[in-house]
């Protein structure tokens, strides 16, 4: 960062323990950031918008680039879009694919809607939560520290957000296109598969891309090791550690895909990785292959 970046980042973190629920600034503060080309709309006095200033790994990362080889996606679900900042990475390496993304706070959906049409996305946005089940409405809780920290499960003092309960059935029915989904919610994975089952045991065209942090699910209580052993039974899963810039292809990946004496070694190994007090870690998520 440059030193009038330092400087401004100073100054939002001085105002944000003044006026912790931005009572003088209700609506934000709007800045337009580059990141490795890509534009997006955030609000920066708001901590999980001005952490696009600081963490670029996800603009470079190979994943994206290298799912659009390996799978050439039609359709991308973003679960969890935040922003859309993953909504535009996937668009800069696949632009003909239609993207639905799914946020369930609904403060970013302007955001998220500006940056679609920044961008030249093609797609749908929702300001729902993705879950078990499609109802009418559920509640979601806003983090007042950072909008990528809310949850379904919130924490004393969180305020409470009513919003619509769509599935992954329910959002891919009748898709028979090859789909990438994204999945970052912060500990509620379980469930999003949960209610995807139906479409993941009857088509063998998608690929997930999903966080894995134990103290998150255990959150919104996910046995983690249930978890895991489930996901092993039915799909194949492998670790997406540090991926080299030349990489051709992300199948080899699998060929260390973990298994079930695998499983508690590397929930030690997950938690050990700390980043903000929390071990996480990404996984990719496939059908099985015989």
């Amino acid at each position: 960062m440059t030193k009038k970046e330092l400087i401004e980042d100073y100054a939002v973190k001085v105002y944000n323990q003044i006026d912790k629920y931005h009572i003088l600034f209700p609506n934000g503060i709007d800045q337009l950031i580059d990141i490795n080309g890509i534009k997006i709309w955030i609000n920066k006095i708001e901590k999980g918008g001005r952490r696009y200033l600081i963490h670029h790994s996800e603009a470079i990362n190979p994943v994206y680039r290298l799912i659009g080889l390996d799978y050439n996606p039609r359709l991308i679900l973003d679960i969890g879009a935040n922003y859309g900042f993953i909504s535009a990475v996937m668009h800069k390496y696949i632009p003909n694919a239609t993207i639905i993304a799914v946020e369930p706070n609904k403060k970013l959906i302007p955001y998220l809607k500006r940056n679609f049409e920044l961008n030249g996305i093609k797609g749908t946005i929702s300001n729902a939560m993705v879950g078990r089940d499609t109802s009418t409405e559920h509640d979601f809780f806003i983090s007042p520290r950072s909008s990528m920290d809310s949850r379904v499960v919130g924490k004393n003092k969180w305020k409470k957000q009513p919003v619509e309960s769509v599935s992954i059935d329910s959002l891919l029915k009748g898709n028979n296109d090859p789909v990438f989904i994204k999945i970052d919610t912060q500990g509620f994975e379980e469930y999003i598969l949960q209610g995807g089952e139906n479409f993941l045991s009857t088509h063998n065209n998608w690929v997930i891309k999903m966080e894995f942090c134990p103290i998150l699910f255990e959150h919104h209580d996910t046995n983690t090791r249930e978890f895991l052993l489930c996901l092993i039974d039915k799909y194949d899963v492998a670790e997406i550690a540090d991926i080299p810039f030349k990489s051709k292809s992300l199948k080899s990946i699998f060929v260390d895909k973990l298994n079930e004496d695998d499983v508690d070694g590397f929930i030690k190994y997950i938690r050990m990785k700390k980043e903000n007090e929390i071990g996480w870690g990404d996984v990719l998520v496939r059908p099985k292959q015989v």
